[in-house]
């Protein structure tokens, strides 16, 4: 009979066991819900404040200027090469100088990993641009060879690829 009773209270045991753990994994199993609703809202709130603040349209303005500027930029390279192009010969070391400087600035672009880095060189790159071409306002009518205007293209394609995917990276 011994035998009996301790299998009785064993099993009343197990029983007990058995309730207390299906408590607690309720328990548990209500917690993590509520800390997931819990996460959801305070990212549904920064959303909302980051909206309210005008983050959006902050974000879109700034890409937005700094695809002006490189373009800006692109334009007074592409102008002060058209300019160096209608040069005499002596001016074609000139051309090559300018040509290997636009370059250097294509690989800083291309360094870049956000846009903040790729305007302060599109800026420093403007400022090179209007400073070369202020040298020689009256240029001797010269065209470009092939390979030189070949080479310039690829520079400028290079470089806008660049400004695109570091703009792309620099997104929140």
């Amino acid at each position: 009979m011994v035998y009996r009773d301790d299998v009785g209270a064993l099993e009343a045991r197990l029983e007990t066991l058995e309730s207390e753990l299906a408590a607690k994994t309720r328990q548990r199993d209500e917690a993590a819900r509520l800390v997931i609703e819990a996460k959801a809202r305070a990212r549904n709130d920064a959303l909302a404040a980051d909206w309210a603040a005008g983050g959006p349209q902050r974000r879109r303005r700034q890409r937005i200027a700094l695809l002006v500027a490189m373009m800006m930029a692109l334009t007074a390279a592409v102008g002060l090469f058209w300019k160096l192009s209608t040069r005499t010969d002596p001016a074609q070391e000139q051309l090559h100088r300018a040509v290997v400087q636009f370059e250097r600035y294509a690989d800083e672009i291309c360094a870049c990993k956000d846009s903040q880095c790729v305007q302060g060189v599109s800026e420093r790159m403007t400022t090179w641009a209007t400073e070369l071409a202020k040298q020689d306002p009256h240029p001797d009518p010269k065209h470009v060879d092939q390979a030189t205007m070949e080479r310039m293209q690829g520079i400028g394609l290079r470089m806008s690829e660049c400004m695109s995917s570091a703009m792309s990276s620099s997104k929140p």
